[in-house]
């Protein structure tokens, strides 16, 4: 039963591969990592994000500073400090601590989905060039993504890359 399981689906592929190829579909392979490696777009969208959050960072860059500042204070004037003085400078700097920890947390966060966003509207368009150059060429199937082997011929990624210039 389990090895019936296991080998129907790689006799399936097989059947429709095999079909494919009799009936002499034409495949094609799109390696998208390498556009996302080589593509101008990306460079413009890493300055375009880059100018968006320098603020932000800025200013995380900053605070993080004055933090370290009232570290050293603190390390270098504990023993001349009362413990009032003492305990209130330590809780500051636990408080400024966590606040910190938040504001890189949040750095982060909307970083991380504004590079999505920007990434998710290029891969649409690397998408529709894709389906251009396949009604164009004539093309009945294309694979994206990493492949164990594909001839030149078989490869369109740079033809993808010269029209995403």
């Amino acid at each position: 039963m389990k090895l019936a399981t296991i080998i129907t689906p790689f006799l399936f592929a097989g059947l429709v591969m095999g079909n494919a190829f009799a009936g002499g579909t034409n495949i094609a392979v799109v390696q998208v990592q390498k556009i996302l490696a080589e593509s101008p777009k990306v460079k413009v969208i890493e300055k375009r994000m880059e100018r968006e959050f320098s603020r932000r960072k800025d200013e995380i860059i900053s605070k993080g500073k004055d933090l370290e500042r009232l570290e050293r204070k603190y390390q270098k004037d504990i023993d001349v400090m009362t413990d009032s003085e003492a305990k209130r400078l330590e809780r500051d700097i636990i408080s400024r601590r966590r606040a910190f920890k938040n504001i890189q947390g949040e750095f982060k966060e909307d970083l991380v989905l504004r590079r999505n966003e920007e990434l998710g509207k290029l891969l649409k368009k690397i998408d529709e060039v894709i389906q251009k150059i396949a009604k164009e060429e004539g093309l009945d199937i294309i694979l994206k993504g990493n492949v164990v082997y594909v001839s030149k011929r078989a490869d369109i990624t740079n033809k993808v890359l010269a029209r995403m210039r």
